[in-house]
């Protein structure tokens, strides 16, 4: 089922004119460009990092030396990586397609321009979370931030490196913030020696599609009526007289500026042992993630208004898998970051919950049951969308991988017209939540890189919609549960009041005292 008007273009990288290069998109990328286009900016993944360095000490030189390395890092990841350096482009008599595109620097002048454009440095007055929630232009085009904070100790630092979903993901995102602090300390160890390769042929480092890098083929027949079957599924998971989401929690007006915001709160490093200890006594095989989305699910059900009988509830939602373990090689590994290698799974998790009537006096006595049995219940259905590791010997590819690109041609919503005028937020009564698994970022992220010692680290995108997107990840020994959301739609201190009580779920189904 070949992609009607692309017969001139694959999804591997083909030499065009004028010495561009050039690919279709598939379908995860095209997900991301339509989003991009309804919301009409870029719909851009984030990587954060705080950190210390021996560099700067107490003099703008000194100061200026972390800034030279890290621009020094950002133009070796450009040439790493030349994928950065792609944007998308419409084609066909009406631009009803749409293509990757690939240009060369002609010149050294053109990629200093370009280095000058994407690193920019931010002074701030110390909160760098409001920094980044309200002063990080969005941008179509990979950037980078260094915010220095005025007028306090010069050695604390703070790095965005902001690129849109169509170039990377969440892993992604954060193997290129270990690279460029581990190339930062090379430059800084080298000086003036330290040497940028040659642009030549750079374009074989260019990362294929996911259809091209897993070697996804097109659908059969059969696998066409396996994903009817899949979605009739998903039909009856998602009918429910009552599905959990968050109700709007601000009072909109036509001032409001939607903008996304991210608020976090941390578990203390106590406290992150047990709850990773406890896991282990629900049921074998459940994990950190099971733990947080089954109390995800129960926190929202206790948020909805007591019926006046007991009644029931669901939380249904679909999980992020990262395919890069998946890809052929040389694309399963971290020289190919700068791509979207991931998949939202294609069956839909439904989790049903009791919501207690007014009158029911006995709620909290039901909690650690009630945690245990969804936990299971979350673990069995992340056993049933885990694809099987590819061998060397097969060349069959798992379903769940098979599956992604109708998942997310499922998944893509229609573009917007430019002549239609949104409803304002105020009439969205339905926001749902989403939770994603980073893991222990320090398998990704190094904490020490020479001079450079990283203090924290996180990754995280934005919302579709109205809804609400949760970032599950650990460093440095503590569980970080992180909120992205549009501010027009939901306050922050709310937000921050929800993720507090899906922690407090956890420790009352493990009966761990908070601290």
């Amino acid at each position: 089922m070949a992609l009607p008007g692309a017969q001139s273009l694959s999804y591997q990288w083909q030499k065009a004119h004028q010495g561009s290069w050039e690919r279709v998109l598939d379908e995860c990328e095209m997900f991301y460009r339509v989003a991009a286009k309804n919301k009409q900016g870029g719909f851009p993944v984030t990587g954060y990092a705080s950190f210390v360095s021996s560099l700067a000490q107490t003099t703008i030189v000194d100061e200026r030396r972390v800034e030279t390395s890290l621009r020094k890092a950002w133009r070796m990841l450009r040439c790493m990586h030349p994928s950065l350096g792609s944007h998308m482009e419409s084609y066909g008599q009406s631009g009803e397609f749409e293509k990757r595109v690939y240009s060369p620097f002609r010149d050294g002048a053109e990629e200093e321009e370009w280095v000058q454009s994407t690193f920019r440095v931010v002074d701030c007055d110390g909160d760098i979370l409001e920094s980044f929630n309200n002063g990080m232009p969005l941008s179509k085009v990979p950037n980078i931030y260094l915010l220095n904070i005025a007028e306090t100790d010069r050695t604390i630092h703070t790095v965005f490196l902001q690129c849109p979903h169509d170039v990377t993901d969440g892993i992604g995102i954060l193997q290129l913030v270990d690279q460029l602090f581990r190339n930062a300390a090379i430059a800084d160890e080298q000086g003036s020696h330290y040497v940028i390769p040659a642009y030549d042929e750079e374009w074989k480092r260019l990362s294929p599609s996911l259809r091209a890098a897993a070697a996804i083929p097109e659908p059969s027949s059969a696998l066409l009526e396996r994903f009817g079957e899949v979605q009739a599924q998903n039909a009856n998971v998602y009918t429910h007289p009552q599905l959990l989401g968050l109700r709007p929690s601000v009072t909109t007006t036509p001032s409001i500026t939607h903008r996304i915001q991210r608020v976090a709160i941390s578990t203390s490093r106590p406290t992150t042992e047990r709850i990773l200890s406890r896991c282990k006594s629900v049921a074998p095989g459940v994990n950190i993630t099971h733990i947080f989305t089954c109390a995800l699910a129960l926190t929202l059900s206790k948020l909805q208004p007591h019926p006046k009988e007991t009644c029931s509830a669901r939380y249904v939602s679909h999980s992020m898998i990262n395919l890069r373990p998946y890809c052929h090689f040389p694309w399963n590994g971290p020289e190919h970051a700068a791509a979207a290698y991931h998949t939202v799974s294609a069956q839909a998790l439904g989790i049903d919950v009791t919501i207690p009537g007014s009158d029911d006096t006995d709620e909290e006595l039901n909690i650690v049951d009630e945690f245990h049995r969804i936990a299971v219940e979350v673990r069995d259905f992340y056993k049933t969308i885990r694809p099987k590791r590819p061998s060397p010997d097969d060349d069959n590819t798992d379903e769940q991988v098979a599956l992604t690109p109708l998942s997310f041609k499922a998944l893509t919503p229609p573009p917007s017209d430019p002549s239609h005028t949104s409803p304002p937020i105020s009439e969205t009564t339905f926001c749902p939540v989403s939770m994603s698994s980073i893991g222990n970022i320090a398998t990704l992220v190094g904490g020490k890189h020479g001079p450079f010692e990283l203090r924290n680290v996180w990754a995280a995108s934005e919302p579709i919609g109205a809804g609400v997107a949760l970032f599950l990840g650990c460093w440095d020994g503590r569980v970080e549960l992180a909120a992205t959301f549009d501010r027009g739609v939901h306050e922050d201190v709310y937000l921050r009041g929800f993720l507090e009580k899906i922690v407090r779920f956890v420790c009352v189904g493990f009966e761990i005292e908070e601290s």
